[in-house]
């Protein structure tokens, strides 16, 4: 029997057990982007709360988005993370003001999503309007970051390879 056809009951309990290996498969996504974990180099990781996130990251430090807009200095960061912010419920102005307040930094930028078009969320189809798209990050990033590109990295799901997505802007 394939997973598309298991009644949401029995997905959904199958799919909190693999809710850790989802976030393992990220994180190696991840560092495949950077090519080694030591790569991220000191790492600032913006969750909706905290502690949340990507915690086998060497040398990071994780706040929430209102602890973000008061920190004056980025520069000591050579990583800045932005972790499922929109996903955990977070307004799109929200983000897109916390994304302006990237325009100065020089270092890595990498912001995480669900992706509104993975098989994962079928049994939730309110999710589509709530998760973002990918070319609607990327045109957020590109009306507010224009002299940076990015690029985008999918990471796999229980029931396909892009329940996640990654725009990227290595330094």
């Amino acid at each position: 029997m394939e997973l598309r056809t298991l009644p949401n009951k029995i997905y959904r309990k199958i799919h909190r057990c693999f809710l850790l290996d989802i976030h393992q498969e990220a994180y190696k996504k991840l560092v495949e982007v950077f090519g080694t974990a030591e790569s991220f180099g000191k790492t600032l990781e913006v969750s909706v709360t905290t502690p949340f996130g990507f915690y086998e990251i060497p040398n990071r430090d994780n706040v929430n988005c209102m602890e973000f807009l008061k920190i004056s200095d980025l520069s000591v960061y050579k990583t800045i993370i932005f972790h499922n912010l929109v996903g955990a419920g977070l307004a799109r102005e929200s983000l897109w003001r916390l994304i302006r307040k990237l325009k100065w930094y020089t270092g890595n930028i990498v912001l995480m999503e669900h992706n509104a078009y993975s098989a994962d969320w079928e049994y939730r189809p309110e999710l589509f309007l709530c998760y973002l798209k990918p070319e609607e990050l990327l045109l957020m990033l590109c009306t507010t970051l224009p002299h940076r590109s990015f690029r985008i990295t999918y990471s796999r799901g229980l029931r396909d390879t892009f329940r996640n997505f990654f725009a990227h802007s290595l330094c």
